[in-house]
């Protein structure tokens, strides 16, 4: 799996998902409309961050924020969650642990995300949001 920060450095990901089991009982809960709206911030940014590797220099600035007139972030982020459930609900069970369930996590997200670009502090979120509803309530299966 191939993720990148902001700035388009490479991330471990093992090293992520350590962080991520380690941590994540210390994150607040968000709600709903919070994780949905992150996503969508996550993707606009993701977007502009690698349009730098198909756009002259000239033209990024103009390209993103044109862009962002249009998006719209909730529905971005809407149907960002709606695809990760998708995926990951598609084969996982109540059955399933934490680690399993943050790599289906971050494996949907590094293909929705363009280039993989994530935010650290977004992923933990959408972690703590879907491991606090345990997935059988996520997925619809309890």
């Amino acid at each position: 799996m191939f993720l990148q920060d902001e700035n388009l450095k490479l991330i471990d990901v093992d090293q992520l998902k350590k962080e991520l089991l380690d941590d994540i009982e210390n994150e607040d809960i968000a709600s709903e409309k919070e994780v949905e709206d992150d996503l969508g911030q996550m993707y606009l940014s993701a977007s502009n961050a690698t349009s730098q590797l198909y756009y002259k220099d000239d033209k990024i600035a103009n390209f993103a924020s044109e862009r962002a007139l249009s998006f719209s972030l909730p529905k971005a982020g809407r149907n960002i969650l709606k695809k990760v459930k998708e995926f990951i609900c598609s084969f996982l069970n109540e059955g399933s642990t934490a680690s399993e369930i943050i790599d289906a996590i971050l494996d949907a997200i590094a293909s929705i995300i363009p280039g993989g670009v994530i935010i650290k502090g977004i992923i933990k979120k959408l972690v703590r949001f879907i491991l606090s509803k345990g997935i059988g309530v996520f997925c619809n299966i309890a």
